[in-house]
């Protein structure tokens, strides 16, 4: 990361000013990054500005400050509130403290003891003496504060920061050239500001190395930046001040995220990066699958049809359309045939569901013996990948997690995990072995699997036996750097698995809108088509602000449209869609379309109000869309949608961490890629 750019940011009188460093306690308001939980009460306090300055004194965290009434005290934490002075709002400054009690040692020697169980809050201007007037130098035990020696009476201040990656084509043609980008953004900028490509700076792109290997140099920098400091002239306070870059989240579609939080990814078995919801589990396939056939022997051998079986079941699909069963799903589509679901709710009460999911799931059969007895005595039916298809109850229990209580990941358990692996890999006969863990673990280090690549690659090479085999492996690794697993880890503060937040482009308007609209098409016959095009470019959408609808292209090309299309059908759908789909997916989309606006609020009045109307509509959305048909739940962006609320409680709204304007951005690197010398990846 190049560090004169965060002193140009401050140095720049467009930019500077602006930027805030202080996280404000705005009560239930929530409209801008400084507001929200993370930066307000989880992030570390050392990864803080850690320092106020009154009446000509810099106050600390974690050194001792004496208050007006003789109290001693500890600020842990450094906050504002704003507060109305003459008319206009003024910034007022608080700080998290910890009460300190005098005591004296055994030897004579007097110092304080501080109580974190008596926390408080205290107003700044309570603060007289900060501890160099305390004891007359900033040394306490000889250890000298890292930020206060480095200051040297200057300003220390945090800079905030949306890290952000994604891959993208280099070619300006439709043939794909993957080029990984990393750009960031101050994330102390109002939304205002921080959505101008202006505020959007590149950091590095090339169609070579993987995100991870880009990430370890960035991540070097970042860290030269933490221990040392970047000095900046500060236009606003006229002063040269030191800055320390933070990075707040780490912000690109969900591939993307799940990559840099060491996730096995969208298609394995525990599918979210957040929190340990299982998805279609391979063990439980193969036992279904030697049950199914240890009945089919059983009725062969007696002459009589086996019992019905879910994966034994013939027909036709009840939703029809192939996106259901995309690459990004967790499993594909499971036909169903004879067997009709009378009501497609399900059995678990959980947080995240509605009181009418309260319903149990019934299952009705049709007259069709002779079929379910004809296909008893054939192979389980299968997926075009080979996977066996899932039965009935199956599909049940796996929407009981899908909606389920969620446990959520933890980062020192998935490091732990990792060094397991690695582990595992380092020994001969590793790799037989590496593949359960990943599946049994639920995640994977595409920067360490660098390296266990070398390591197998050796392994076949090698001919001997295997202590021998061992020693060159042990030797190999010797070269290796002292830490191999990936550099996100090493970013101080950053929690990959809880501060990755929900990217509302790809989830809401890539994800259910695109979904909906290309399942409404594909059910549309041509007179059906040549009605929706009529009704789309008649609309009347003069209070949508955009031009009118192009009804031919959003038919024609559904499945070509880009986000700016999907936010115009979001809105027109219910208007011209009622009468052409059924009534159970007509409610899904009343749903969505209900849920749309929610989630795309700019400012927020009562945060704990929204949020609680915010769930319930995600709750009934996917209790409109279970109703429709469950199959929709194969994709796991239907899930990771549960876990906004909580990504805006911590870091504001949704449109902050939206990346519209880092998309954006991809034309312009586009453009430089094209017309690069193309001799190395564009590092700089």
């Amino acid at each position: 990361m190049p560090l004169f750019w965060i002193a140009l940011e401050f140095s720049n009188p467009r930019v500077g000013p602006h930027i805030q460093v202080y996280p404000e306690d705005s009560g239930t308001w929530l409209s801008e990054a400084w507001q929200g939980m993370h930066w307000r009460e989880e992030i570390d306090p050392v990864l803080t500005t850690p320092m106020v300055c009154l009446a000509g004194q810099d106050f600390f965290i974690y050194k001792p400050a004496k208050l007006q009434n003789g109290d001693i005290c500890m600020p842990m934490h450094w906050f504002f509130c704003e507060e109305m002075c003459d008319g206009n709002k003024v910034p007022h400054y608080y700080a998290n403290a910890w009460r300190l009690q005098p005591v004296v040692s055994e030897d004579g020697l007097g110092g304080y003891v501080a109580h974190k169980y008596d926390s408080f809050v205290v107003d700044a201007v309570l603060f007289t003496l900060s501890l160099p007037q305390l004891i007359a130098t900033f040394q306490v035990d000889n250890l000298p504060d890292p930020c206060m020696l480095l200051a040297k009476g200057h300003w220390v201040l945090s800079l905030m920061m949306w890290l952000y990656c994604d891959d993208t084509s280099g070619n300006l043609s439709k043939k794909w050239n993957k080029h990984n980008s990393f750009l960031w953004t101050p994330a102390g900028l109002p939304r205002e500001q921080a959505q101008r490509q202006y505020n959007v700076h590149f950091l590095s792109t090339s169609n070579i190395a993987p995100p991870l290997e880009m990430l370890d140099g960035i991540v070097t920098q970042h860290e030269d930046g933490q221990h040392n400091g970047v000095w900046a002239w500060d236009i606003a306070s006229q002063e040269m001040v030191l800055v320390l870059p933070v990075v707040l989240a780490l912000l690109g579609d969900n591939p993307m995220q799940s990559e840099m939080a060491c996730h096995i990814g969208l298609r394995g078995k525990f599918f979210c990066r957040t929190c340990w919801v299982k998805g279609r589990d391979a063990d439980n396939e193969v036992a279904s699958l030697a049950a199914g056939t240890m009945a089919r022997e059983e009725a062969e051998a007696s002459d009589a049809p086996s019992t019905l079986g879910g994966s034994s079941i013939d027909g036709h699909s009840h939703v029809g359309h192939s996106s259901l069963s995309s690459a990004e799903g967790v499993i594909g589509v499971h036909q169903i045939g004879p067997v009709h679901c009378a009501l497609l709710s399900f059995l678990p009460t959980t947080p995240l569901m509605s009181a009418s999911l309260l319903a149990p799931l019934s299952i009705t059969l049709g007259n069709d013996s002779e079929t379910v007895e004809n296909n008893s005595h054939k192979s389980a039916p299968r997926t075009k990948k080979g996977r066996p298809l899932e039965t009935l109850q199956q599909l049940t229990d796996r929407t009981r997690r899908f909606l389920g209580p969620l446990r959520l990941r933890n980062a020192a358990d998935t490091r732990s995990k990792l060094k397991t692996i690695f582990d595992t890999a380092r020994t001969v006969g590793g790799m037989t072995e590496l593949a359960r863990l990943h599946t049994m673990f639920g995640v994977k280090d595409t920067y360490q699997e660098t390296f266990m690549d070398r390591i197998f690659a050796l392994g076949r090479k090698f001919r001997g036996s295997l202590a021998d085999k061992q020693r060159k492996m042990d030797d190999l690794m010797a070269s290796f750097p002292a830490d191999v697993t990936s550099p996100v880890w090493r970013i101080k503060g950053l929690d990959p698995h809880l501060d990755t937040p929900v990217e509302i482009l790809h989830v809401i308007l890539l994800g259910f809108v695109k979904y909906f609209w290309q399942d409404a098409i594909a059910r549309q016959d041509a007179k059906g088509k040549a009605l929706l095009i009529t009704r789309l470019s008649s609309l009347d959408v003069m209070g949508l602000g955009c031009s009118a609808l192009a009804g031919q292209t959003l038919v024609q090309y559904a499945g070509s449209l880009t986000g700016h299309d999907f936010r115009v059908v979001a809105q027109a759908a219910p208007f011209v869609l009622y009468d052409l789909i059924d009534e159970d997916c007509y409610k899904a989309w009343l749903a969505l379309s209900q849920l749309i606006p929610m989630v795309w609020q700019p400012c927020i009045e009562n945060v704990d109000q929204h949020l609680t109307e915010l769930e319930q509509c995600i709750d009934y959305f996917l209790d409109c869309t279970v109703r429709w048909t469950p199959w929709w739940f194969n994709k796991p962006k239907f899930h990771i949608v549960c876990h906004l609320p909580y990504h805006i409680r911590c870091f504001g709204p949704a449109i902050l961490f939206a990346t519209e304007a880092f998309e954006s951005f991809n034309a312009v690197i586009r453009e430089q890629s094209i017309h690069s010398n193309r001799h190395a990846p564009l590092i700089r």
